[in-house]
C-alpha cells in the first residue's frame, strides 16, 4: 500500500511486477499498457456493519473507516511446502528444497512477510521383518548435519531483515526431530509456532516440549478443537 507516485517509482525500479490503483487511471510515457480492464473491488466488513445493509455507493465507502493491515500490526504469514525435505539423502533433492526455501525468503523480503511456518518432515521408513525403522533416526548424524546446513543457510539468507522461520507442531515431534529443533533454535532467526488444535489432536504430546521453550514462541494457530480433527 503506497501512493500512486511511489508505486510507479517501485515499478520503474523493477521492485514490483504489477500495481493497482484505486483512483483514476494513470499514463506514464515510458510504460506500455497492453491491456486495461475494469474489475470488481471487494471490501470486507462485519455482518452487522451498515455497509452490508444493501447497495452502497463509493461515497459511502469513502466515508467509512478503513482498516489497513500495515497500520494496525496485521501481517501475513507463508507456510513452507508440507513435504519440504532438505534432509533428503539424495543431495540433488535436498539442494532443490534448500533453493526453494532461499527463494521463499527472498519473496518474503519483497512483500513484507515476517514469518514462515514449517512442519518437520518425518522422512521415510524401512520395513524390516520385525519392525519399522525411521531413516532419519537410524542415520541421525547426516540428518542433523543437514539441519545445521539448513539453519545456517536461512540465517544468512534472512540477514538483518525481521523474518523468522517458525517450526509448527503437527502430529507429534519424533525424538530425533526434537534434537533437530533445538539445533535450529540456536539461531535467533528460528522460532516456534504453537498450533493448539494440533496439540489437542495429539493428546498434548508436545505440550511440555513447547512450554520449555516458550521464550521462542512467536506465532499461534488457535482452533476450536472438540474432536480429533
Amino acid at each position: 500500500v503506497a501512493t500512486g507516485v511511489k508505486l510507479v517509482e517501485q515499478l520503474r525500479r523493477n521492485e514490483l511486477d504489477i500495481i493497482f490503483f484505486l483512483d483514476r487511471g494513470r499514463r506514464e510515457p515510458d510504460f506500455v499498457r497492453p491491456l486495461s480492464l475494469p474489475f470488481n473491488l471487494v471490501f470486507v466488513a462485519r455482518a452487522d456493519d451498515p455497509l452490508c445493509a444493501g447497495p452502497i455507493s463509493l461515497e459511502q465507502v469513502a466515508a467509512s473507516p478503513m482498516v489497513l493491515a500495515e497500520a494496525n500490526g496485521i501481517y501475513y504469514t507463508l507456510h513452507l511446502d508440507e513435504y519440504l525435505n532438505f534432509c533428503d539423502f539424495n543431495p540433488i533433492v535436498a539442494q532443490a528444497h534448500l533453493e526453494t526455501v532461499r527463494r521463499t525468503i527472498a519473496c518474503a523480503k519483497k512483500i513484507g512477510i515476517p514469518l514462515l511456518n514449517m512442519h518437520m518432515v518425518h522422512g521415510t521408513f524401512t520395513t524390516l521383518p520385525d519392525r519399522k525403522v525411521q531413516m532419519f533416526e537410524q542415520y541421525s548424524e547426516p540428518y542433523l548435519a543437514s539441519m545445521v546446513r539448513f539453519r545456517d543457510m536461512c540465517t544468512e539468507a534472512i540477514g538483518g531483515d525481521d523474518i523468522s522461520v517458525a517450526v509448527e507442531n503437527y502430529d507429534g515431534f519424533r525424538p530425533i526431530e526434537r534434537r533437530a529443533i533445538d539445533i535450529l533454535l540456536e539461531s535467533d532467526r528460528f522460532a516456534l509456532t504453537w498450533d493448539t488444535g494440533h496439540t489437542h489432536m495429539t493428546e498434548y504430546v508436545d505440550l511440555d516440549f513447547i512450554r520449555e521453550r516458550e521464550g521462542r514462541l512467536r506465532h499461534f494457530h488457535l482452533h476450536d478443537a472438540g474432536g480429533k480433527n
